[in-house]
């Protein structure tokens, strides 16, 4: 079968460059904390209760990482620079400005699909409070209302 969009090989060359470099863009901490989840769900650990078991594949990891990429340089060009003091007001006003047209797509427009983009970032979120849960610290869900 041919594959037309080579998601493998855009997956594994990009997991090369950032194992090695980090991610552009990103603080270290966030960067080795984004390559954290994605590992994971390529392996299928830490994912929620609710949700299929096993791997994820390298057409979702491509996807999930984009969009966590991306929300996450927007809240840290905001400002976070601990995640642990992340609050839902500041989730809630980012994914409004996304909305509203405040942050623009790269054509210059609202982002019209802000549910995809809210739907990983809860899927990183979740993923946070359980691997913060085995470590013995507790983190609050701030995606309840999003």
């Amino acid at each position: 079968m041919r594959r037309i969009y080579n998601d493998e090989a855009l997956y594994d060359n990009w997991l090369k460059r950032v194992e090695k470099n980090g991610i552009e863009g990103l603080s270290n901490f966030y960067s080795n904390l984004v390559i954290r989840f994605i590992k994971d769900m390529a392996l299928g650990v830490n994912v929620a209760k609710s949700s299929k078991k096993g791997a994820r594949s390298k057409k979702r990891l491509n996807a999930l990482k984009q969009k966590v990429i991306f929300v996450m340089k927007g809240l840290e060009e905001r400002g976070l620079k601990d995640i642990t003091k992340l609050k839902a007001e500041t989730v809630h006003k980012f994914f409004e400005e996304m909305r509203d047209g405040t942050i623009l797509n790269r054509y210059g427009k609202p982002y019209l699909s802000t549910g995809d983009y809210i739907k990983d970032f809860k899927a990183f979120w979740h993923w946070y409070q359980k691997t913060m849960g085995k470590e013995g610290i507790a983190v609050l869900d701030i995606t309840d209302e999003l």
